[in-house]
């Protein structure tokens, strides 16, 4: 009877398997103390540091831009388009020009858009120089977008290829560095085992 009324008043008696929780913060499965602390405080300054030291890169380059004469807003603007779908940036464009036709502001005719577009004209070094960058930087969206690695849209063992396939290389390990070390990108594995004496 005794025993009822100091249980009765601690709350009630307590149910057959039931322990006390755990206290807060606690986490069986992490070691939470000093070392592992301030491991990690060193780890995140390296990359945050590396974060600031690439946007400094960045701004230096819009700048340098500026500098050459360009529109800068034009030009991270364009930036930004080269990553929507096209279809959805022309009814964008389209819709654009109508609103300007309604409001009577000049949104020009197709001859006065393109003039002195052939004093534009890039020597070939120089388009190779671009379409090497483009495949590069298709296949580095490719690989952060974890699409197969055999999905490449050049023939093998082209140039072209090559330039891709480094940037879906690097592509990858932005994935795999963002997920962390007992992580794996399941549509990139699948993508190289398409490419046997490549994988690890």
């Amino acid at each position: 009877m005794a025993r009822r009324v100091v249980e009765k008043a601690k709350g009630g008696k307590r149910g057959k398997g039931k322990t006390d929780p755990p206290p807060l913060g606690h986490n069986s499965e992490s070691i939470d103390n000093k070392a592992t602390f301030l491991e990690f405080v060193r780890r995140v300054s390296l990359r945050r540091r590396d974060l600031e030291e690439a946007q400094g890169r960045y701004r230096a380059e819009v700048k340098a831009a500026k500098s050459a004469g360009l529109s800068t807003k034009l030009l991270l603007e364009a930036l930004a388009a080269r990553a929507r779908d096209p279809d959805e940036l022309a009814a964008e464009q389209q819709q654009r020009a109508r609103y300007f036709a309604w409001l009577a502001l000049p949104v020009g005719t197709q001859a006065a858009l393109f003039a002195g577009a052939a004093d534009d004209a890039l020597t070939e070094p120089q388009s190779t120089e671009q379409a090497l960058w483009e495949a590069d930087d298709a296949g580095y969206r490719a690989g952060r977008a974890g699409h197969p690695r055999d999905e490449t849209p050049h023939p093998l063992g082209s140039v072209f290829h090559v330039e891709w396939d480094k940037g879906y290389l690097r592509g990858q390990a932005f994935i795999a560095a963002e997920m962390g070390p007992d992580s794996t990108n399941q549509q990139g594995r699948r993508g190289a085992a398409s490419n046997p004496e490549d994988a690890p």
